[in-house]
């Protein structure tokens, strides 16, 4: 069972840091900013600044457009996202510190309950064909180019900006696409 969701169903939620706000592409039912298992959201970055503390929660942070980032987390390991789709992982409760490379990015933020997913991802830069997961939740999301989705003879356009949401996996189905993302979370 899949859903596609349109930017007009997205949430719009400031940071915990105050320091900028966030587009909230989607959540586990219930939940909330502050008490969740999983959310998915895309964040404009336009200065440097310590990030905001989610601690229990596993980051994803992925490159989707502007020039990059290096992120600082507790003052020892660096990771530099200059390339489109790069991807960054790393501790939510860490003091992580962003350093823009040149101007504004955009970044779409997977956060997950840390030891309740194993969590998968794939990042598709060229046109290509790739068969989807059977895992509990999956995701594809593209920022710049539209998608298709299949089973069979069965074709689905996924546009631009529109998140695909399954659940109980998608055995049988692949995407056709460049420039996105598949996430994948399995319970633990």
């Amino acid at each position: 069972m899949y859903k596609i969701l349109s930017p007009d169903s997205y949430q719009v939620t400031p940071w915990k840091n105050g320091k900028g706000e966030t587009v909230e592409l989607a959540i586990n039912p219930g939940g909330t900013l502050t008490d969740f298992q999983w959310r998915i959201s895309i964040a404009t970055v336009s200065e440097d600044g310590v990030f905001s503390n989610f601690s229990g929660l596993r980051r994803d942070l992925f490159l989707i457009e502007g020039k990059g980032i290096s992120l600082t987390h507790d003052n020892e390991q660096t990771d530099v996202l200059d390339e489109l789709l790069s991807v960054a992982t790393f501790d939510g409760g860490s003091t992580t510190v962003g350093k823009l490379k040149a101007g504004t990015i955009k970044d779409l933020n997977l956060m997950t309950a840390t030891g309740k997913y194993q969590v998968s991802t794939a990042s598709l830069i060229a046109a290509q064909h790739y068969p989807l997961p059977s895992e509990d939740l999956c995701f594809v999301y593209s920022h710049e180019h539209d998608v298709v989705f299949r089973k069979g003879n069965s074709n689905v356009v996924l546009p631009q900006g529109h998140l695909l949401q399954a659940e109980n996996g998608l055995s049988g189905y692949a995407v056709t696409g460049k420039r996105l993302l598949i996430i994948q979370l399995k319970s633990v």
